[in-house]
């Protein structure tokens, strides 16, 4: 007997496996973004953390999508909810990527 095809397993697997092989990426981002502003002893880096938390909710959004479509009255609290916990985790992530890249850049200013 064939095993059903489970689609919300694997679009969470397609999002987690970017999240996964994006991470690198978003911190090479990162620093190339800080870099510029960071010689001239100014950031803006809430831009910077708000895109991770965009990133995070947009994930949310693709995990949450069947349910979207085929329920959509009863979707709000769940993209509230999930999506709301998701962007405070892109929040989290963009935070560490920053202050990631703001060592990496103390680190190399101090060694040049």
């Amino acid at each position: 007997m064939a095993r059903p095809y489970d689609r919300a397993a694997t679009v969470a697997a397609l999002v987690n496996a970017l999240v996964v092989l994006l991470l690198p990426l978003g911190l090479m981002g990162t620093v190339a973004l800080v870099a510029p502003s960071f010689s001239n002893s100014g950031t803006h880096v809430v831009g910077l953390i708000l895109e991770g938390a965009a990133c995070g909710f947009a994930g949310a959004l693709l995990v949450l999508l069947p349910g979207i479509l085929t329920k959509p009255t009863q979707a709000p609290p769940y993209v509230i909810a999930y999506g709301g916990l998701a962007a405070v985790l892109g929040l989290a992530v963009g935070v560490i990527l920053w202050v990631t890249g703001t060592v990496a850049l103390r680190l190399y200013r101090r060694q040049h």
